[in-house]
């Protein structure tokens, strides 16, 4: 994860877009995005600066780990996720333009503001944490405002909105758009529960960053250094759980001379990815997880994740979000200990009632 610059810019930027509410909403159950030859995908990644090191698939995904971050995609929905310079948004025609000629899906409808024709997918979600050094950025990535700007070309009903101190340089954007419930077409209209946990960390302590620098010869592959880490730092026992009755798949790579990233999978469904930049000047960790506590059988909390993940890297500072679908608000822990977070200082609670999300951000220091 070495660029040509010194300064490596570790805050990812995310993409998910839900084309269809869940699996069972595609309209030819013999062809969803999983059909699609990872050749394609390769194709497509190209436009936004990054290639693809590894993959491996579960019943209900494909988990594709890149040489900056990961993308997962289902039957219905992909999330791509990528550091450095990558142009993550560029990728958007190329997208639409490969849906429509793989699997027929059309989301074209006519802006009823502009009259334009824009897509309306069932949900599209862009977020990212302020880059360390958005000088360094490419094309429309150098700015918020542009990348909402170029969104806005592709989709209908989106909002932006600023999150946190702007002052400080911290804050998290996010571009959100609309719910398409026309795309739901069941009896009952029944929603896929969804919940993502991210945690973005920076200054990481120095010690527990070393801990992703590698001295190992040039040939040695990647997969088995990044192995080497996880089991160095236990990133594969974030969550507790018994391996008799869950599923456990998992991928990672350790870059020469620094930098890890790496995709874990729990039964079949739910993943979570870890992304690490060590250098001291920069130092960054993400981790990311779709994992609903309930739908697995495991004795941790939510607090018990959060703790383990900054066991693993001690940030002097770190923001949390969560984003919860109101159906799914059952499927998270009700009460939260926003202030019992080992070691930390609340210093920002911010809550945002989006359609039918919940977003819930907040800004931790070290005490």
């Amino acid at each position: 994860m070495v660029e040509e610059t010194n300064a490596f810019e570790g805050p990812e930027k995310l993409l998910e877009i839900w084309f269809y509410p869940k699996k069972t909403e595609v309209p030819h159950a013999e062809r969803s995005l999983r059909s699609i030859d990872h050749s394609k995908w390769k194709e497509l990644l190209e436009l936004v600066k990054c290639e693809i090191l590894s993959t491996f698939s579960t019943d209900d995904m494909d988990c594709f780990l890149l040489s900056e971050s990961s993308m997962f995609v289902f039957d219905h929905k992909l999330m791509l996720k990528t550091c450095g310079t990558t142009t993550t948004l560029l990728c958007l025609p190329k997208l639409f333009e490969l849906i429509n000629m793989e699997l027929e899906w059309n989301f074209q409808f006519r802006d009823d503001l502009t009259g334009e024709i824009k897509n309306h997918p069932y949900k599209v979600f862009y977020s990212r944490r302020a880059f360390m050094f958005p000088e360094n950025q490419r094309s429309i990535h150098r700015s918020w405002n542009d990348e909402v700007n170029y969104l806005n070309q592709f989709f209908i009903t989106g909002k932006s909105y600023v999150v946190g101190r702007i002052d400080q340089n911290d804050h998290w954007n996010l571009y959100v758009t609309k719910t398409n419930d026309a795309l739901c077409s069941g009896p009952d209209n029944a929603q896929e529960d969804d919940f993502t946990l991210e945690i973005l960390m920076t200054d990481l302590s120095r010690s527990h960053a070393q801990r992703f620098v590698t001295d190992e010869p040039d040939h040695m592959d990647g997969h088995i250094i990044g192995t080497k880490m996880t089991n160095k730092t236990a990133i594969n026992k974030i969550y507790d759980f018994d391996a008799n009755k869950i599923s456990f798949k998992q991928d990672s790579y350790g870059f020469q001379p620094c930098g890890y990233s790496c995709n874990m999978v729990l039964n079949q469904s739910y993943y979570y990815t870890i992304h690490v930049t060590p250098e001291q000047d920069w130092s960054y960790a993400s981790f990311e997880s779709n994992v609903l506590l309930n739908k697995i059988d495991t004795t941790s909390t939510q607090l018990d994740v959060i703790n383990n993940v900054l066991n693993i890297f001690q940030p002097l500072d770190f923001c949390l979000t969560m984003f919860i679908k109101t159906e799914s608000a059952e499927c998270v822990d009700a009460k939260f200990p926003y202030n019992k977070v080992a070691n930390y200082e609340k210093q920002d609670r911010i809550v945002h009632d989006l359609d039918d999300y919940q977003l819930i951000y907040i800004r931790y220091s070290k005490i």
